[in-house]
């Protein structure tokens, strides 16, 4: 009597990818993802019911008891980058109400076992402020990013970096493509074992919880 076997595995179909994979999670599941929050009944689980792709995404959310601006959620993955060290991180999110929301930052952070290498990009609805990490620690305006993002709608953010040169590439807000050619991302000495971290952080505006859905967390070579 024979068996059949089935083997689960992940389509690509909706996101553009190019160069080799460095870890795709669409929230099927969460493996490796490390989960920190202001403590108290935040939300960090998968949900069923407004996924971008697959059946589930991520949703995260602040505290709803004893609510407080500055509450913060965040998502961490570390894994490691190819000899290139050049990568490009895609999420995609949708927020229900972005007024709720102080600002929402994601990050690369290279340690190569001498130094850091820290490249953040934030988002801060209302002005709205794109803003990137640069080498003195401030963070200045993206060029040329004035978006505003609108809610229930799944947003897509991309940020390519080259840990190579210690520079930043371009980040793209849906349609908008802007460059961050020449632009050097943060670098501090820290002789702690090589990894690259893939983050994103909520911080809510006030008392109340802030929350987004994320899907589609995209790590690539090029």
């Amino acid at each position: 009597m024979s068996k059949e076997y089935t083997r689960l595995f992940t389509t690509l179909g909706l996101v553009p990818v190019h160069g080799s994979i460095l870890l795709h999670n669409n929230f099927e599941h969460l493996p490796f993802l490390i989960a920190s929050a202001t403590a108290g009944d935040y939300i960090f689980e998968l949900n069923p019911n407004l996924s971008f792709s697959g059946a589930q995404c991520l949703h995260i959310k602040t505290r709803t008891t004893d609510a407080a601006g500055n509450d913060f959620i965040k998502g961490t993955i570390k894994t490691h980058l190819f000899p290139s060290l050049r990568a490009t991180l895609t999420i995609r999110f949708r927020s229900p109400d972005f007024t709720k929301i102080a600002k929402f930052f994601f990050s690369l952070l290279f340690n190569d076992g001498t130094n850091l290498h820290t490249a953040t990009v934030t988002y801060i609805p209302g002005t709205p402020n794109w803003l990137y990490y640069n080498a003195a620690g401030e963070n200045p305006a993206v060029p040329n990013s004035g978006l505003n993002l609108s809610v229930d709608t799944w947003h897509s953010i991309t940020l390519k970096v080259d840990f190579r040169t210690k520079e930043y590439i371009s980040m793209a807000i849906n349609h908008l493509l802007c460059s961050l050619s020449g632009l050097s991302v943060n670098s501090n000495s820290d002789g702690t074992e090589s990894s690259l971290s893939c983050s994103f952080r909520l911080d809510a505006a006030a008392a109340l919880p802030a929350e987004l859905f994320i899907d589609e967390f995209t790590l690539t070579e090029v």
